[in-house]
């Protein structure tokens, strides 16, 4: 059996009960109306239709309610409907029969009532209508000739004493023409089965279809990374994919009597931009979203419903990555170009700085130098040692050594250099602490260059805190970026808004003494270990600085 006959099989079985309660209905209201109808046309007129006493067909009604009564009963526990129609059917049959035979035979009124019996055997039952038809006929065809032959008579016999007067030819033509009725009915309520259940097979095939396209068009509009909101033409939402409604922070947000959300985005110019779109469409418009999670950037693009339907289709996207990622790029590029400059600075100035220490030293040396002249030697050799370091400084971040990567425990590299910078704690009267997991954190990488990267941090943040403050250096899992996360932490005053944005930048420092070339070395060395940094801050509560790296092994 193909799938589709089984469904359509299915389909008929559904509808094969609805289908008994109205045959049930029809048959109680059959006897009512006709049978009622009859017995007061016998009372009150001086047509005679049943041969048979009043009680006869009081019983036949009541019998017909108790029948149906039963049958509705029993209608829930029957298992095979098909079977239990078709002794519905015959029972109808059995009943239009005593009817016709208490009501004339060949001469009675009531010959049609097997149309109904057979029309729905058509319309129920698979080749119903003709076997009901059949056994239709054979009923009717031995009622009529078992009153014509006076075989089986109804009470009343008498009424119907001129019925072997009647021509036999007569009678024949009667029950030929009842019978081609049958079989004709059979015929119609095959044909418009037929029909319907085509109807119905096309129907629920093209109601499969439009499903599947409204499914997938639900799960594409739903799949789309890019927002996607259905506006009217006040500019309220009437529907959104998920991506919108997350962008633009509305989960689970109530929307109003109407059912549509008003000024969904804050702060962007939405129905300016809607004018513009009913005229030509806006193609690109990029701005600042604001919500309660802050400020991000949005690029979205409007474009009009097409007819019959008014309103607009609003795509946008969250820049706010991609801005910082060009950014992070620019700074890249700006460091890179300030990196070359200073490899060829370096180079320019260190052979003149060794000369000139060299030579003071000689003189220092050589001269009996005491006093204020003995001091200002001095000071020209330590500054002159202060710009060899800085020059060196340069060189490490213009032209940084080849890493050699290996597989180490990241914790074993930030113990080291805690280790190490022990002094730097007890000089500035902090605390230095460690937020580690248990697990070994297996990462490719330069150890000297981690350690670097550590110390660089741990210093910036042990020069920001006052007294008494302490410095966090942990490392996690990042589950939101599928890596590895060591963040340093302090408590010292945070970093002003303007200076942010320049904090990678050589010779960017808030320091005194500083040479603002730390962090720019970090920055490259964690662009070499395949990393990025954030900087969180906020004032007067502290800083963290977090270089994000590839996930760790924990073996």
């Amino acid at each position: 059996m193909s799938p589709d006959a089984g469904s359509s099989m299915s389909r008929h079985s559904q509808e094969l009960p609805l289908l008994l309660k109205i045959l049930m209905v029809f048959r109680v209201a059959t006897v009512t109306l006709f049978l009622g109808g009859a017995v007061v046309i016998q009372l009150k007129g001086s047509q005679v239709l049943f041969f048979a006493p009043l009680f006869t067909i009081y019983l036949l009604v009541v019998a017909v309610y108790l029948l149906t009564i039963l049958l509705a009963t029993v209608f829930n526990q029957v298992e095979n409907l098909p079977r239990f129609a078709a002794y519905q059917v015959g029972i109808d049959l059995i009943i239009y029969t005593i009817i016709v035979f208490l009501t004339g035979g060949h001469s009675s009124p009531f010959a049609f009532l097997y149309l109904f019996s057979i029309l729905w055997a058509a319309l129920a039952l698979r080749g119903g209508g003709y076997w009901t038809a059949s056994i239709a006929s054979i009923l009717y065809g031995s009622v009529v000739d078992l009153q014509y032959y006076s075989l089986v008579m109804p009470p009343y016999a008498s009424e119907l004493a001129d019925l072997l007067l009647v021509n036999p030819w007569d009678i024949m033509g009667r029950v030929f023409m009842n019978v081609t009725a049958f079989y004709a009915v059979a015929y119609l309520g095959h044909m418009i089965s037929y029909r319907y259940r085509t109807a119905r097979e096309e129907l629920t095939e093209k109601t499969v279809d439009l499903e599947k396209l409204k499914t997938l068009s639900d799960v594409v509009f739903e799949s789309i990374t890019s927002g996607i909101a259905v506006l009217d033409e006040g500019g309220a939402i009437r529907s959104m994919n998920s991506a919108a409604e997350k962008m633009l922070n509305l989960a689970g947000k109530s929307t109003g009597k109407s059912g549509k959300l008003r000024d969904p985005f804050a702060g962007i110019p939405i129905h300016d931009l809607l004018e513009r779109a009913s005229i030509g469409g806006v193609n690109r418009w990029e701005g600042s979203y604001s919500d309660e999670e802050g400020e991000r950037t949005l690029g979205l693009s409007i474009s009009p419903l097409k007819d019959p339907e008014r309103g607009y289709v609003v795509i946008f996207q969250d820049l706010t990555e991609l801005r910082d990622m060009e950014d992070k790029l620019k700074v890249s590029e700006k460091l890179s170009a300030i990196g070359r400059m200073a490899a060829s600075i370096a180079h320019e100035v260190r052979n003149p700085l060794a000369s000139m220490s060299g030579s003071i030293q000689i003189l220092k040396n050589d001269l009996d130098v005491h006093g204020e002249d003995l001091h200002l030697m001095d000071i020209v050799l330590k500054e002159t040692e202060r710009l060899n370091d800085l020059v060196g400084n340069f060189l490490d971040y213009a032209r940084p050594p080849t890493p050699r990567f290996e597989d180490v425990d990241l914790k074993d590299i930030v113990v080291d250099t805690l280790n190490l910078l022990g002094p730097v704690a007890t000089a500035n009267e902090i605390t230095f602490e460690t937020e580690l997991p248990e697990e070994p954190v297996i990462l490719s990488l330069d150890v000297a260059q981690m350690r670097q990267i550590i110390m660089n941090l741990v210093k910036n943040a042990a020069d920001a805190v006052s007294t008494g403050g302490r410095v966090v250096v942990s490392v996690a899992r990042d589950t939101s970026r599928d890596g590895s996360v060591l963040a340093v932490t302090d408590d010292g005053p945070g970093i002003p808004d303007e200076v942010l944005p320049e904090i990678f930048e050589p010779f960017m420092t808030t320091k005194d003494h500083g040479t603002g070339l730390g962090l720019a070395i970090v920055y490259q060395l964690v662009q070499i270990h395949k990393g990025t940094v954030d900087v969180s801050t906020e004032m007067k509560k502290g800083t963290t600085v977090s270089i994000h790296l590839p996930p760790w092994r924990s073996h």
